[in-house]
């Protein structure tokens, strides 16, 4: 046998305790040491399958003594795991056997365990279904043939065998007797752990042992006398005679990658997928070389090389990684090994140690990412046949490991060793790579001395890579930008190639000589090693090429395509490019000009030529009136040029083009097509331009560029043909915008010679539109910015953006209509800017050199000769009337100069101006004002003068007036003008015969507007007659019938207008009549109220308001012998304008008051009658005068005075006074003397001052303020009358006295009475003018003891006082209050007490006796209301239903609680009441952790109930206290819910299910009150002095929002859920019942509604209580009205689902609705023994009220008790179940 075995220990086989933790890793160990060992078992072929062909064994388990199944698992060879079959035994029946499976799954870890592995996974879905027990057994049967070897034979293993050591046995034996045994502890560790049973496992604690393979059989070789190997690694030679690895070369992959660009494909290396392409043809996963860095990988970049990794090694790498990845890897169909970093940044190298179960990893502990690092790893097998890894990074170990067993990295002879991944690599450089075959060399390439500067760390060459990244190259010492497109790095600023000279294709270096293999086209080799371009070429960086040069230069100057030092042939050299000859426009040296070679502008004069341009086939012949060919552009007005598609200019000479050019033209094209073309070499249309090109080569191309859009409306369109370096950029610009851009690389515009230049086409294919402007550069041009605005400024807002056929109006385009060639003007053809014109130059004005007939150039326009006018229909000068010096038509009243003496108005050639116009020496009138006549008759003058052009008017016939009248005076009446009385009063204006100026002439065109109120159907308004010709008419207005009437003399005969609307008499009305002349015809208008009337034209003639002897009258008419047609009613204004005015702005109907129609003041005039006078505020709110006043009057006096002033004796208008009465004094204001006063009397006179008052401002008498004698002002008194006095300037009654107009002594008394606990009541007799203070007074007992009391306000009236008596008293004891100041108790009245000192007897008190009467009552409150809560409390636990507790503890609430409202209640009652809620036995943890004195006191009532501070967890701590403890609990109880004992697990499985919502809710409900009072509480009184306060502030505010959102949110909840509540949904009972489980819930939504009404009310008892205690009236209402609404609601819905529970909770609430009446009493001041029988009845009431529910809460026990007793029986077969019992069964199983 050829192998040792030397045993380094024992095997030991122990039995151990509790699951193996991870059960896969439990096997391992031992696999790997057995395969090691196979491994060399493998050497002695014969024994090897000896073991192979003879071991197999059976895994046994049986379910008790006497049965058992089997299954026997058969190895054809021991490395057969991964295939194993199982067989059944079917020896025993099927229903006991147990079914125990295998099965092996692979498992692949991509980056963190980059390697296959298997692993050993019973399938839990066979065995956890099995009840295993601690009665089960496993058997274990070894047998080895022919030797058998069978431990534990005909008997059973039991937990508690132990296995005996082997210390004889040959080491297989033993090693596969532990791979059993551990394949038995997986499937019972696996059955363990699924069945969750303590299993006593096996495992193996010892079993090292190291085999030295000193010579190996056939087929293996012999690795350093230590390990038989398949395969040599790499590095070694297979010697087959002597079976060993022979040591041949150290290295055993060596990547120098620096300054290398090809690697040496002889060697085997792969770069990426192929060999057959390296740069600079790379492909997808080559890595990249990079000069002075290595080699660039991405991330699925790889080099690849044969290698089988030695079981000892050395790696080395200097690395610059940017991202995590593989670096280096071994891989097969599965990792071997790799190098990798991992996302920290660490370095990793993990191995495959012996077999494909278990990799090793030793890992670096620095970031080594984006920066340069020399990592290394050494591997090598220890003495003990262990293998160790160890890391370095910089040359300083970082970590090693260390196998436990004897174990080795064993490569495979085949696959690659790849350099990077194309899956998961790194990202980053490598610039030195070294494998060793030996370890200990992992130093080899690290230096940190004699590095060559700037280096401090180096390889063992002293050089060090570069820090530049990718997108630079290195430029002596520091990084340079590589080109934006050298993605893969470069070596020069000027190109992507990393050779040494850039004209070089393929290269082997990035530098050297000879480094060059090919060179690039174009390109020859320089001689050096490089290549350079051949003479005819040069570099183009952008290509990165060298490019041929154009076939016409001889001489290239290797700059660019087209670049020449001489031209061959005929061609010119003009700025080093050749040409066809010098372009147009360039100098006599041939010297580019920047300014356009042809500039013009079309806007211009009618002519044939454009400078070089030339319209049509001949200049001589062009439009217009110079014989026009068709193919002759039209000139159009402010357009410019029009082309109709086949018309066109042509230059007169060619046009040669340079190379770079420019075109500009200012065009708006109706239709595309061609614009301009030199013929086929260049075509700029209306979409783009088109250019015949060449290449170096004089290959010609067509090169279009679209424009890209349409051209809309005016434009500046430019092109430019840019040439540089060899290349052309075609540009098209809209508006100096480029519009489109076309780079043309290696080509030129080379213009043709003699060829002339269009514009336009003389084919149909040209456009149409119009051309404003064109220029043209010989010059590349790239701002047009000074032509864009050349032609309007700024745009082109001066062009008509409209075809030929239309023109700008001025607001407009309008057709021209038949104008084929264009106008300038509607309905005109002539194109000329004068209509006089017959020929013209230009579209200007004074460009007209012949005039049509009749017509003559005066200063360069035409105009009709003397006499005649332009007649636009006719387009002729005609003859004017004979009337007219000159005219603008053949009518007489369309003259515009007259002859001398007369003078122009309105077109009509008249005598004289009229009124509103001034004549001038040119004989025209001037206008000079628009209302010419303004007559406002509220005045009291005779004569009045109109306000417009101050033309007198006299009343009557003289100017005598107010107030004495004469006979046909109107009469003045205030605020309405005149009034006519119907039979004599007029108005007359001068006779204008010797009267000349002002004079009253109204023109053909005029306004007349009239207020007034007729009285009459029929009379004259105004009247103008002419004296001179017999007082004939020369207007009138009248009234006929009620319809306002005019009377016109036009043109000698009378024209007579009535209009269609009847004014109404007595009311106010506006007239308005209107004359327009209009084309020698009138247009007659009235407005009646400020609304249209009606129209009518008079005809031919006009309106003529002049004579030589005229007189007006106003009121009436007058003839030579009479004066008649008298006016009655009033007038108040007569307005004339001499243009027709908008009756908006006479008049309007949005007056401030309810008339009709007003001024335009929108100031109603008074609607009285001239016997009345107005008193205002409505216009017609009117008085009668006084019967003295026969004319009329201005207010009630009896005087009948039309003066403003009271005291005005006589006056000439209506706002100033002449002459004062007596005692009066300044005419300007007329107030009495000083020591007089106003009489306000009818006979407004000055009387003396009376005593007892002043005189006012307004002069009248006023009585001084009350209580004053005497006084200067009603804010000041000088004297005051009896028992009062002077305060701050009035009366005011002394202390005890009160009145208004004298001081009468008033008194009041103040009562105390005592109350049975000794407190007192202090009731006054009257309510105090301010509230009492514990300072106003001292009580006093025995006469002498001062004693400390509380005082709090019950009403006005009423205080009640707390006694701080500490010390015995005996019955009759007096208490007296005595006032201190009974100046400061004093009442509303002013009133003082009649008594300094009150007192009554007290009763007797004992403070060392325990059963005083308020002791006594709390005492019996607290026994009865703890006692009945314990005992319902219990019942109900028994009931199973807490309903009754429930519902006395609500009850006992809303009782309690009542002593925190304002109510006046008594110490006896307050106790009572305040003891009733003491059955909270849970105590405050939180007064322990909080200083209350950090708080604030609260209000007395609150105080006294119990509530010491305003902070909410000292109150009500134990309601938090409860509910912490309850959370607290929590775990507890889900700990005994999983308890064994089912009795003890169902009872807390149910308090858990109440821990979801249950007890939350009814936590909430029962402690609402409670929680919500003192939540505001706290909000009462609080102040953010302290943490303690500000968190107590948050807590009470977020319990008062809930406390307002609950009852809201119970309906909402309830209303969503009512199908589910209605059935009684399980699941949802489940968790709500505690809301509903009480309640028929059958009967609809509202019987579901108690806790809604239960929360409603709540929350309004809060807000009553607390914040209203300063009204207790009102407390008192709402709770009697919340107890009466909630008796209702149990009444009529009648809820509850248990009949007792509902008669016991209506009964309750009917009488907390008397208690809450009879609290009424406290508001009254009754007698003590009143209010003490009161309190007894409600004490009585409480009491009857806890007896209720105490027997309702027994009734109910015994009726569980009867229930469950029968229903004992039937379940006992006693008695037979009847439905009733069958559904109240059913029932409480639902609830």
């Amino acid at each position: 046998m050829n192998f040792i075995l030397i045993i380094i220990s024992k095997a030991v086989l122990i039995w151990s305790f509790g699951p193996h933790g991870n059960y896969n890793w439990g096997i391992k160990p031992v696999h790997f040491y057995l395969k090691h060992k196979i491994d060399c078992l493998k050497a002695n072929p014969s024994l090897f399958s000896w073991i192979s062909q003879n071991i197999s064994f059976s895994i046994y388990t049986i379910l008790s003594e006497d049965k058992a199944n089997s299954l026997e698992m058969n190895f054809s060879s021991v490395q057969d795991l991964a295939a194993t079959n199982f067989s059944y035994s079917n020896n025993y029946p099927q229903n006991l056997f147990i079914p125990i499976a295998a099965s092996f799954r692979a498992k692949q870890s991509l980056i963190i365990s980059p390697y296959q592995e298997f692993y050993f996974d019973a399938a839990p879905s066979i065995i956890e279904n099995q009840n295993f027990t601690q009665n089960h057994y496993f058997r274990l049967d070894l047998s080895i043939n022919p030797l058998t070897w069978k431990k534990a034979s005909n008997s059973y293993v039991s937990r508690s065998n132990i296995f005996s050591e082997f210390y004889n046995a040959p080491y297989y034996l033993i090693v596969l007797y532990a791979f059993l045994i551990l394949f038995a502890r997986k499937i019972l560790d696996l059955a363990n752990r699924d069945a969750k049973l303590n299993f006593q496992l096996i495992t193996i604690t010892g079993l090292i042992a190291q085999v030295y393979c000193i010579a190996c059989g056939s087929g293996s070789f012999s690795y350093q006398n230590m390990l038989c190997l398949s395969y040599c690694p790499t590095g070694y030679l297979q010697n087959a005679g002597t079976n060993t690895c022979d040591y041949n070369y150290l290295v055993t992959l060596a990547m120098i990658l620096d300054n290398k660009i090809i690697l040496n494909q002889g060697g085997g290396v792969l770069a990426g997928n192929s060999i057959t392409n390296t740069y600079p043809t790379y492909d997808t996963n080559d890595p990249w070389p990079v000069k002075s860095r290595g080699y660039y990988f991405k991330s699925n970049s790889y080099l690849a090389s044969p290698l089988m990794l030695s079981p000892t090694f050395s790696i080395a790498i200097w690395l610059k990684a940017q991202s995590a990845g593989i670096v280096l890897v071994k891989t097969i169909t599965t990792y071997q090994w790799f190098v990798e970093i991992l996302y920290s940044g660490y370095p990793r190298l993990s191995l495959l140690i012996s077999d494909s179960w278990t990799t090793i990893s030793v890992t670096g502990s620095s970031n080594v990412l984006n920066g340069w690092f020399f990592i290394s790893f050494d591997g090598y097998i220890n003495a003990d046949g262990t293998t160790t890894i160890s890391s370095y990074i910089d040359g300083s170990f970082l970590q090693s490991f260390t196998t436990a067993t004897a174990l080795y990295a064993e490569d495979s002879i085949s696959g690659n060793a790849y350099i990077g991944n194309d899956i998961i690599g790194f990202t980053g450089f490598i610039w030195k790579m070294k494998i060793y075959c030996l370890n200990n060399y992992y130093l080899d390439e690290w230096r940190t001395s004699g590095c060559t500067s700037p280096c401090t760390k180096c390889s063992a060459d002293l050089s060090c890579p570069s820090d530049c990244p990718l997108d630079k190259y290195i430029d002596g010492s520091s990084c340079k930008d590589c080109k934006t497109n050298c993605n893969k790095g470069c070596v020069s600023s000027d190109t992507c190639s990393l050779c040494f000279t850039k004209e070089c294709a393929a290269c082997t270096a990035f530098i050297g000589t000879g480094s060059c293999l090919t060179c690039i086209t174009n390109a020859v080799s320089d001689g050096n090693g490089g290549c350079t371009c051949d003479s005819y070429a040069f570099w183009v960086s952008l290509t990165q090429s060298c490019e041929r040069c154009d076939v016409l230069c001889p001489n290239c100057l290797k700059t660019s395509y087209f670049e020449c030092s001489a031209c061959s042939g005929s061609y010119q050299l003009v700025g080093n490019v050749c040409l066809n000859g010098c372009p147009y426009g360039f100098g006599g040296s041939c010297l580019p000009a920047t300014t356009p070679v042809i500039d013009e502008s079309f806007n211009v004069d009618f002519q044939g030529s454009y400078g070089v341009l030339t319209a049509g086939a001949s200049s001589s012949s062009f439009q217009f009136f110079n014989t026009p060919e068709s193919v002759d552009p039209i000139p159009a007005y402010m357009r410019g040029l029009y082309f109709d598609g086949s018309a066109y200019l042509l230059s007169s000479t060619s046009v040669l083009l340079y190379h770079s050019f420019s075109i500009g033209l200012w065009l708006y094209v109706t239709a595309s097509g061609d614009i301009l073309e030199k013929q086929t070499q260049l075509i700029l249309s209306s979409s783009g331009v088109t250019a015949i090109m060449e290449d170096p080569t004089q290959t010609l191309a067509s090169k279009t560029l679209s424009l890209g859009t349409t051209l809309i409306d005016w434009n500046y369109l430019s092109v430019t043909f840019a040439y540089s370096s060899g290349s052309t950029t075609i540009t098209n610009y809209i508006n100096n915008v480029v519009a489109s851009t076309l780079p043309v690389s290696n080509y030129i515009y080379r213009d043709l010679a003699s060829t002339n230049l269009m514009i336009g086409k003389s084919s149909s294919s040209g456009f149409k539109g119009f051309i404003n402007s064109f220029q043209l550069w010989n010059a590349p041009i790239s701002s047009f910015s000074n032509y864009i605005n050349a032609v309007c400024g700024s745009g082109h807002a001066c062009l008509w953006s409209c075809d030929l056929s239309h023109f700008w109006s001025g607001s407009s385009y309008l057709s021209c209509n038949s104008c084929t060639k264009g106008c300038v003007r509607a309905g005109n053809c002539n194109v000329c800017d004068d209509l006089l014109c017959l020929i013209c130059t230009d579209f200007g004005s004074g460009k007209c050199t012949q005039c049509v007939s009749n017509a003559s150039i005066i200063d360069t326009n035409c105009q009709c000769n003397s006499g005649y006018y332009w007649n636009d229909t006719n387009e002729s000068c005609e003859l004017c009337d004979i009337s007219c010096k000159s005219c603008t038509s053949a009518n007489w009243y369309d003259c515009l100069t007259c002859y001398n003496g007369y003078y122009m108005v309105l077109g009509i050639c008249s005598s004289s101006c009229p009124s509103g116009y001034i004549s001038s020496s040119t004989g025209v009138c001037v206008f000079s004002q628009e209302k010419i006549f303004d007559l406002n008759l509220n005045t009291l003058n005779g004569i009045v003068y109109d306000d417009a052009s101050s033309i007198p008017v006299i009343t009557g016939s003289a100017k005598q007036f107010y107030p004495d009248y004469e006979a046909d005076d109107p009469i003045p009446a205030y605020l309405r003008g005149f009034y006519f009385n119907g039979e004599s009063s007029i108005l007359r204006m001068p006779e204008y015969s010797t009267y000349t100026s002002p004079k009253l002439v109204i023109p053909p065109t005029f306004t007349i507007s009239i207020w007034l109120n007729t009285e009459t159907s029929y009379s004259a308004i105004i009247s103008k007659h002419d004296v001179s010709d017999n007082y004939s008419t020369l207007y009138y207005i009248s009234l006929i019938a009620g319809k306002p009437t005019i009377s016109l003399l036009i043109s000698s005969s009378a024209f007579f207008y009535i209009s269609q609307a009847s004014l109404n008499n007595y009311e106010w009305s506006h007239i308005v009549f209107t004359l327009k002349m209009n084309s020698g015809s009138n247009i007659i208008s009235s407005y009646v109220n400020g609304l249209f009337d009606s129209s009518v034209t008079t005809g031919y003639g006009t309106f003529n308001d002049i004579g030589p002897h005229t007189t007006m009258t106003i009121g009436a008419q007058i003839s030579s012998s009479e004066v008649y047609n008298y006016y009655q009613g009033f007038i108040y204004t007569i307005q004339i304008f001499n243009a027709v005015k908008p009756i908006s702005s006479l008049s309007t109907t949005s007056c401030t008051e309810s008339c009709s129609v007003c001024p335009s003041s929108q100031v109603c005039i008074p609607n009285c009658k001239i016997k009345e006078y107005w008193s205002g505020p409505a216009y017609n709110k009117c008085y009668s005068c006084n019967i003295k006043c026969k004319k009329s009057c201005r207010d009630w006096r009896d005087t009948c005075s039309l003066c403003n002033n009271l005291l005005c004796e006589s006056c000439s208008d209506y706002s100033s006074c002449e002459v004062c009465k007596e005692h009066a004094i300044n005419p300007d204001s007329c107030a009495c003397d000083d020591n007089y006063v106003l009489d306000d009397t009818q006979s407004n006179t000055c009387i003396p001052i009376e005593s007892g008052g002043f005189k006012g401002e307004d002069g009248h008498f006023h009585k001084c303020p009350n209580l004053c004698s005497s006084c200067e002002s009603l804010t000041k008194c000088t004297a005051c009358t009896s028992n009062a006095s002077l305060q701050n300037d009035l009366c005011s009654c002394n202390l005890g006295y009160n009145g208004t107009e004298s001081c009468i002594l008033v008194s009041f008394s103040a009562k105390l009475t005592v109350l049975a606990d000794n407190s007192l009541y202090l009731t006054f007799s009257e309510s105090l003018a301010k509230n009492l203070t514990i300072s106003d007074f001292v009580i006093i007992i025995r006469n002498q003891e001062e004693i400390s009391s509380k005082l709090e306000k019950m009403n006005d009236t009423c205080y009640y006082i707390s006694l701080a008596i500490t010390e015995k008293i005996s019955q009759g004891t007096l208490a007296i209050i005595q006032f201190l100041d009974l100046s400061k108790v004093k009442s509303i009245s002013n009133g003082i007490l009649n008594s300094s000192e009150i007192s009554a007897s007290l009763n007797s008190y004992d403070p060392e006796s325990n059963s005083p009467v308020t002791e006594s009552v709390s005492s019996q409150s607290q026994t009865a209301s703890q006692t009945t809560v314990s005992v319902v409390a219990s019942m109900s636990i028994i009931n199973s239903s807490p309903s009754s507790l429930w519902c006395l503890m609500n009850t006992l609430q809303i009782l309690s609680y009542m002593t925190l409202s304002g109510i006046p209640f008594s110490s006896k009652m307050r106790s009572f009441l305040n003891n009733l809620n003491s059955f909270n036995l849970f105590p405050n943890v939180f007064q322990y952790f909080i200083d209350k004195n950090k708080g604030n006191t609260p209000y007395s009532q609150a105080e006294e109930f119990g509530f010491d501070t305003n902070l909410i967890l000292i109150n009500q701590g134990n309601d938090f206290t409860l509910l912490l403890g309850s959370i607290a609990a929590l775990p507890l109880i889900l700990y005994f819910s999983r308890c064994s004992n089912r009795w003890i697990g169902n009872k807390f499985t149910k308090r858990l299910g109440d821990y979801q919502y249950a007890f939350y809710f009814r936590f909430w409900i029962q402690c609402y009150l409670e929680l919500g009072a003192a939540a505001c509480v706290g909000l009462t009184i609080f102040e953010f002095t302290n943490i303690t306060q500000i968190a107590n502030f948050a807590l009470c505010l977020s319990l008062c929002i809930l406390l307002i959102a609950t009852p809201g949110a119970y309906f909402w909840f309830s209303y969503k859920n009512k199908a589910r509540i209605e059935t009684r949904d399980k699941t949802f009972f489940a968790s709500f019942s505690t809301f509903f489980y009480e309640f028929r819930t059958d009967k609809g939504l509202i019987t579901t509604q108690y806790y809604f009404l239960f929360f409603a009310r709540r929350l309004v008892y809060i807000i009553n209580l607390i914040y209203l205690r300063d009204y207790p009236q009102t407390e008192v209402t709402v709770n009697i009205v919340l107890s009466f609404l909630t008796m209702m609601y149990l009444a009529l819905c009648w809820p509850f689902e248990d009949q007792i529970l509902q008669i016991t909770n209506l009964v309750t609430e009917i009488l907390i609705f008397l208690i809450m009446s009879a609290t009424t009493a406290y508001l009254f001041n009754f007698e003590q023994e009143v209010i003490e029988g009161i309190e007894d009845f409600i004490i009585i009431i409480v009491l009857v009220i806890i007896a209720i529910q105490t027997i309702s809460s027994i009734i109910i026990f015994s009726k569980t008790l009867y229930h469950a007793r029968k229903e004992k029986l039937v379940k006992s077969g006693i008695v037979k179940e009847n439905n009733n019992l069958q559904c109240n069964r059913i029932r409480k199983i639902q609830i």
